[in-house]
This record gives C-alpha cells, structure tokens and sequence, in this order.
C-alpha cells in the first residue's frame, strides 16, 4: 500500500513524516464549555474575534490543495524565506523565478521569499519529473539560499562539477544553492547510495560550505576517508519494527557544491535518524534526533539517562574535521522519546525539542512540568544541555490531557526558546497573553515561549481553525519577531486582512510573524560577549553572545572555556554549581 502525502500518492519511500508550511493569526472561537482560566489565571474569553497587531497570517497554495510548509529561516534584513512541497501547477511562482513550471507529476519543491511587510518577493518551484520534498533551509552571509530534501527524480536539476549530477539509488539526498534572487540555480547536486536518503536539516557556516543531516539505508553512503564512521550497520533486526534499518548520515559539502568535505554515518546498531543540525563558530556540528541509547556512540562524561526502552533522544557535537565526537549525549525513558527540533545558543548550549511517550522521560527540578500528561500518549518536551554536553541545564514537559507534539525550536536573544508543533488537548498550557487561548478542533497548531531557565512559560498561544493544523518550523528574527511555517486543512484557517493569500482550500501551506507580547530582558542573568556570527543562518546572532551557564566567553575564533553552572536562585542573580 502506497505511502500517503497529504491527499495524494507519495513516491518518496522514506522515514513518514508530516506536512507543512506557516501564518500569523488571531481569532478566538465560541465555546458552550464552562469558563476556562490560562496558566497566569485570567479568564478565558469566549465568542470574540480578536485583531491582534503582533501577528501576520498568510495561506500559500495553489488549486491542486496540496501544500506543506516544511522549512524557515529569517535574514538579518527580516525577509523570510519559507520551503517546503507543492502538487499544483499553478502554485504562485512569480516571472523571472528560477523555475516556474511544475515538473511532472509532482509534487515540486518549493522556496519562497517574503519581505518583512508580508509581500512576496519571488517564489519558484525545484524539482524534476519525479517527486520532491524539501525539508530544510538556510541563508548565508551573501544571501544565497540552501535547501535541501529528498527527491527520486532521475532528472533534477544539478550543475556542471556538481558533486552528484546523477542519481545514486532509489531516493536520494538533494542539495540546491539559490541566488539571493531566487533566479539562478549556483549549484544542484545529488547524495546518497544505491538505496534510499532523505536530508531532513541545514546550516551554513561563515564560508559558505553546507552541513547536512538525514537518514540512509545505504550500504555505499559516501562517507569520506577517516570519517567518524564509514560503515553502515544493520546487524540488529530489531529495527525492523520501526519501519526499517536507518542510519543518521552527516555531510559538510564545499561552498561551491563540488566536493565533500566529510561525510560520515552516524548511530548504532538499531534505528537512527539525524532531524536538525547547526554549526557553531569553530566549525563543530551540532546535531539531534532519535536512536537507541544502548548502541549510539558514547563520550565520557556526556549526560545519558537510562538506557531502556524504546528510540531515545539524541544530541550530539562533531569535530570540524568529522572524524571524532566533541561530545555524544543520549536521553529518554522506558518508551518511545523523538527528538525534532534543535537549536544553539551563542555559548554552544544545545536546545532540543520533540515528544515523549515515557512517564519517567528525564526533567530537572524547578522546570515548568515535571509530570507526565496521560498514558498512551505524547507530551511535549524541551530540553537545553550545558555547552559541554555532560549535563541538563534544564528540562521540562509541556502537555494537556491528550497527545502534543513538540516539532521546532529557536532561541532568542535573552535564551527563551520558542516552540512549535501541534496538540490534540483542549487544555494545553495557554497564557492570558495568547493570540488565541481557545482549542479550536481536532489539532491545532501551537507557538510557545519558555523562559531562559525553564521554569515559566512566557507566551503560549493556540492557532487553528475547522480542522487539523499543524507547525513545521520555527525561526527568531532581528528585533525578536517569530516566523512559523507548517499546514492547515482548516477551511477557515485565520489569516490577517491583506494577507497575500486568505483563500482555504484543502490542504494549505501557510506562513505566520508574530511580534512577542513582551521584551524580556534577562540581562542581569547573563554575563556579556562580544558579539558572534551565528554560523547556521550566515548572519549575525541576534544581541550579544551571552549565556547564563558560562563565567567567560572567548573572542570568536576561540573556545569558550568549558563550565558547568545550575539555574539562578533568584531574578537578579546566577547561582553557580
């Protein structure tokens, strides 16, 4: 029986995931249920419509009703640039665009730039005769745009020198470089072996070279000479259960597309899969997903919870050669734990999100929840490790009474962590500052906001409409202000008056800008840096590199010094371990 993409077939044979792209909103929906308080204990209003000024909503889509939303990130002007996958042909693609022809059958790539007023900039389709999905994006410091994804196209677009102008198996890994234009393909390449890749993350580094995570089940993965690990190991059936043996593949490939310079696999003898990777100034890749505790590479004193049950969370750093570990920590519980989403603080602190299915899923004392939600399903969790990687620095659950699903994270410039992903639970933690505090069916998607230490949730909002809404992406722009991508089958999806597309229809990719409720400024917790460039957007970090765990930030170029340190005692203090 075929996989399933939204409403249509899906070829790519690889690890299921879901759909997506993102809006602003602002709507609060009638209820007949009986009053209902936020987490701060304010009222819960019912009936009204809301115009909230912090947020700009848009849908993005075309006839076919098929659109996700996988993929986003902000420049240091505040345009932001949005990929995910399309089936229509008449997807909006604007003149001059490097590709404005559906390819095929579909579904297409998609990239698309919007300004920070919300007007669409240019839009194209990347892709070959076969089926596409995009599932990372990023800038670098000229502007050039990098997507990346899974294709099982025999023609898609690579340029002359690339390092894989032709396809090595069934699906491969696909790496594309845009003009800041979005007019000129710089480079297309394929990776992958004879069976079957999918790139699930990118970051960029001051050079430009590209780092890729994904999954493989290739034996011939072309993982370079004296990398980390060059074999891929299947020896444990046991993956089966999980839909098959994968391991986590990681790749840094040169600026211009025409070499590797590392490639290695990455995981034990069971399932793994890389989802996120960033790159920190030294040109260490950090990168998170799940695996199997028990088998996953280990580093002496990186933090590990038990090592029971089922796939577990794992966070791990690799050297700028790609030949050995910084450090490798893996956590989880008796079940099933998913790490999705991953971002990096100035400091080299490593946030973390995704669901857990384990009640005994590790949480530190003083964090936002500690208790798990209900049996059988999934909570939320967000986690952020030391820069050592040898401890939690802290870890909390964020759930109502049904499943939630943390999927995406990034961190501000005060160390509060922005999630999104979506929750079946009318009850999901909502504060009295939500854009709308009320569920609206089915799942809503939802945005949220953890303080620096983990203990208060600042900011949590639902956004939804009819039917089931769902947030991919997350990324924090100059200035603090938020953009989500993800998808919507809602048929009255809450968009903003002028918003480039308000029309519903099917299944909609949608794109959201929020402007947060209120500046936090945690500055007396923080210990001043100069400032860095943050690597992985190709654009300076957003304030001053600072963090609350580290007594002394080198100048770039140079390590921080290594230090351990506990959440602050009070507001006005840090309180050292």
């Amino acid at each position: 029986m075929p996989n399933t993409w939204g409403n249509a077939p899906r070829r790519l044979g690889l690890p299921a995931g879901l759909c997506g792209l993102a809006l602003l909103l602002v709507i609060v929906a009638p209820s007949a249920t009986a009053a209902a308080t936020t987490l701060d204990g304010a009222p819960i209003p019912r009936g009204a419509l809301v115009t909230d000024a912090r947020l700009y909503s848009t849908l993005l889509g075309g006839s076919a009703s098929s659109e996700s939303a996988k993929a986003v990130a902000v420049d240091a002007q505040s345009n932001t640039y949005v990929a995910g996958v399309t089936w229509s042909p008449d997807f909006p693609v604007t003149p001059g665009a490097y590709d404005t022809t559906l390819d095929g059958a579909g579904p297409d790539a998609f990239v698309v730039q919007f300004d920070p007023a919300g007007n669409l900039v240019f839009a194209t389709f990347l892709g070959g005769s076969g089926a596409e999905d995009a599932r990372g994006i990023a800038i670098d410091a000229a502007g050039n745009i990098l997507i990346v994804g899974g294709t099982d196209s025999v023609d898609f677009p690579t340029t002359a020198g690339a390092l894989g102008p032709s396809p090595s198996g069934n699906e491969d890994m696909f790496l594309a470089k845009l003009s800041p234009a979005g007019d000129v393909l710089l480079y297309g390449t394929y990776l992958g072996g004879r069976a079957l890749e999918l790139a699930y993350g990118v970051a960029v580094d001051a050079s430009g070279a590209a780092y890729i995570s994904g999954v493989t089940n290739s034996t011939d993965f072309p993982a370079t000479p004296g990398a980390l690990d060059t074999s891929y190991d299947d020896s444990d059936l046991g993956c089966q259960r999980h839909g098959g043996c994968w391991d986590s593949a990681v790749a840094k490939v040169s600026p211009d597309g025409t070499h590797l310079e590392y490639a290695t696999y990455l995981g034990g003898e069971l399932y793994d899969v890389a989802r996120a990777i960033r790159v920190d100034p030294y040109g260490d890749a950090i990168i998170s997903g799940e695996s199997s505790c028990p088998t996953f590479p280990a580093t002496p004193g990186a933090f590990r919870s038990k090592e029971t049950g089922g796939p577990d969370v794992f966070v791990a750093k690799l050297d700028p050669m790609g030949t050995s570990l910084v450090y490798s920590s893996c956590f989880g519980g008796l079940d099933s734990d998913q790490g999705w989403g991953l971002d990096v603080d100035p400091s080299g602190s490593a946030y973390v999100t995704g669901r857990t299915f384990s009640r005994d899923f590790p949480t530190t004392p003083g964090a936002f929840n500690n208790t798990f939600g209900m049996n059988y399903s999934a909570d939320v969790f967000v986690a952020k490790l030391t820069p050592s990687g040898t401890a939690l620095a802290y870890s909390s659950l964020i759930a109502g009474n049904d499943s939630d699903y943390g999927q995406a994270i990034a961190v501000d410039a005060n160390g509060t962590a922005w999630v999104t992903g979506w929750t079946y639970s009318a009850d999901f933690p909502v504060t009295s500052n939500a854009i709308d505090p009320t569920f609206n069916a089915d799942r809503d998607l939802f945005v949220l906001r953890l303080g620096w230490n983990g203990a208060k949730v600042l900011e949590s909002t639902f956004i939804g409409g009819d039917s089931g809404d769902f947030g991919w992406a997350i990324a924090v722009g100059p200035g603090g202000t938020v953009s989500a991508v993800g998808e919507t089958w809602s048929s009255d999806f809450p968009v903003t008056p002028g918003a480039f597309d308000t029309t519903p229809g099917g299944l909609d990719a949608f794109l959201l800008r929020i402007t947060p409720a209120e500046v936090v400024d945690d500055s007396s917790l923080w210990v001043s840096a100069s400032p860095w460039t943050f690597a992985n957007q190709g654009v300076p970090a957003i304030g001053n590199g600072r963090d609350d765990e580290e007594p002394s930030i080198g100048p770039q170029g140079s390590r921080p010094s290594s230090a351990v340190g506990c959440p602050a005692a009070s507001a006005s203090a840090v309180t050292r371990c």
